[in-house]
């Protein structure tokens, strides 16, 4: 007789430490799919992004760039106003463009100003180089960072 009670109070000592167990794991599994799914979704917004320079072009005075870029992914980048450009003179260091529709040295803006950039649209990029950039350089890059971190890049020379 002692040992069927010794063995059904350990049966429900164990029934009980496994429902404590599964009532702390089930939230933290909950929790964890949760955060996967998230980083899921930030994947492949990353993947599904993806930016094209076509063209860039500088003027003749040394003061301004001008560079196309396509959205060539499946889906709108935006804001545009928190893309990233940056001009860089290998060797010589780069120089960081903050976004400035009034377009002041050292800034960029988009024409026409407030465009979108939906799938396949082209973005026009009005850059007004920094005063102390160096313009003798001939050679030069233009890179570019979506909001997402995909990082469009193409070499350009001054003429």
């Amino acid at each position: 007789m002692d040992k069927v009670i010794v063995t059904a109070l350990l049966m429900i000592a164990s029934i009980t430490g496994a429902v404590i167990a599964m009532n702390g794991m089930i939230p933290a599994i909950s929790k964890s799919t949760h955060a996967l799914e998230s980083a899921n979704g930030a994947v492949v917004n990353r993947i599904v992004t993806d930016v094209e320079i076509l063209a860039v072009a500088a003027d003749a005075d040394e003061s301004h760039v001008e560079a196309w870029v396509k959205n060539v992914g499946a889906q709108s980048i935006g804001p545009v106003t928190s893309v990233d450009v940056l001009l860089i003179t290998p060797g010589q260091g780069y120089s960081y463009l903050n976004y400035d529709p009034t377009g002041s040295p050292g800034s960029w803006r988009e024409a026409p100003i407030g465009a979108g950039w939906e799938r396949g649209e082209i973005l026009n990029i009005q850059m007004v180089v920094p005063q102390d950039f160096p313009t003798s350089e001939k050679y030069h890059i233009l890179r570019l960072s979506t909001p997402n971190g995909v990082i469009g890049e193409e070499s350009f020379e001054r003429w």
